[in-house]
């Protein structure tokens, strides 16, 4: 149950971002667990029909004990035109690229737009290991972190 309201509180905020997008924006959502899954190959534009399609996609996020940020990462990244990235985590990679300063230096390299990585730490506590890597990765890029306690 703890873990359910983890996810719904994910989804959650990831609609109401979606939600406060403009007509000039642009988007995608990619979840990533053991590998990544992308809503659509392209970025789209925030029509009502493309933002009933990823509240769909949103909906249908399951929770997996595998974390692998680096596909993600590299999902997001391969999109052309990206200028902002929402990461949502509880920052501990599980697969992948596990250690954080290598993640960060992949972070970094792939960023290749200069995009802002905006990143929202889902944790149960004040203090857990992933804080430091979601912390980094939006200090990195010029981004802003935040936190969500789900206790």
């Amino acid at each position: 149950m703890l873990f359910r309201g983890k996810l719904q509180r994910a989804q959650d905020a990831v609609k109401r971002a979606l939600s406060d997008l403009g007509p000039e924006d642009r988007f995608n959502v990619v979840t990533f667990s053991g590998s990544a899954t992308r809503l659509s190959a392209q970025l789209l534009a925030p029509t009502r029909e493309n933002l009933l399609r990823a509240f769909a996609f949103v909906d249908g996020m399951t929770l997996s004990p595998a974390t692998n940020f680096s596909a993600g990462v590299r999902s997001v990244f391969s999109l052309a035109a990206v200028t902002h990235v929402f990461l949502l985590s509880d920052g501990e990679p599980t697969e992948g690229t596990r250690d954080y300063a290598q993640l960060r230096a992949e972070i970094r390299q792939l960023n290749t737009t200069g995009a802002r990585v905006l990143t929202l730490a889902l944790g149960l506590g004040e203090q857990f290991p992933g804080i430091r890597l979601l912390q980094g990765i939006a200090e990195d890029s010029g981004g802003q972190f935040s936190y969500v306690n789900l206790r």
